[in-house]
């Protein structure tokens, strides 16, 4: 059997580090306590009020008594405070089983994101990645969209470990892109040089008089 609890913890308003919280001012948890958990069986926990919406755990030994934790924290997490993504972040969570690394087979992470972040952001929506920091360093996780709908677009990725994880988006590429202003005509393309056009005007005119002058002495032989 399960047992789910979901709170709020108040926190400094606004949002840290590029982060997509849009304002929000209180940190987001929820717990689930699984009483046993054996493998090839997968232990599915459901978050609500949270850009993830669902944790699906596989381990690799029976283990007992795993109280998983989901939190989306207001401000940036002290771990990753002095090592921060490079790309645009959306939302950080702290995601936490208790349990070892060898003990976790795999976890599958379905979350969502915002379309309005993504376009007041210009975020290319194929580049949205779930990051996990680890060993000093973020990592991009296995990634893929699922659907999305007029509001957000969901996404699931996958991990083997737990600790600190940001959902992170690069923008679309700006390129070299020539527009053309009203009123701005578009450049001709450049003509044929006129010496390669008189060069086929004097052979031709050149043929034009051998035809004559033949035409001629044929004519005066009769």
């Amino acid at each position: 059997s399960t047992f789910t609890v979901s709170y709020s913890n108040s926190g400094s308003s606004g949002s840290s580090g590029g982060s997509g919280s849009s304002g929000t001012t209180q940190a987001k948890t929820s717990e689930t306590t699984f009483d046993s958990i054996v493998p090839g069986t997968p232990a599915t926990m459901t978050v609500d009020d949270q850009a993830v919406q669902e944790l699906t755990l596989l381990v690799n030994e029976e283990v007992t008594s795993v109280e998983v934790t989901v939190t989306t924290p207001v401000d940036v997490p002290a771990e990753v405070s002095d090592n921060m993504p490079t790309a645009k972040v959306y939302k950080y969570l702290e995601i936490n089983t208790g349990l070892t690394d060898a003990q976790v087979d795999k976890a599958t992470i379905k979350f969502k994101v915002e379309k309005s972040w993504v376009a007041d952001n210009g975020i290319d929506k194929t580049t949205i990645r779930l990051s996990h920091f680890v060993d000093g360093a973020w990592s991009n996780l296995p990634t893929s969209t699922l659907s999305e709908d007029a509001d957000y677009v969901y996404l699931q990725a996958t991990t083997g470990a737990f600790s600190v994880f940001a959902i992170t988006a690069e923008s679309t590429d700006s390129g070299e892109v020539e527009t053309i202003e009203e009123g701005e005509t578009i450049p001709e393309v450049t003509p044929v040089p006129k010496e390669r056009n008189l060069t086929w005007l004097w052979v031709l005119l050149f043929l034009v008089v051998i035809g004559v002058l033949i035409g001629v002495y044929v004519k005066l032989r009769k």
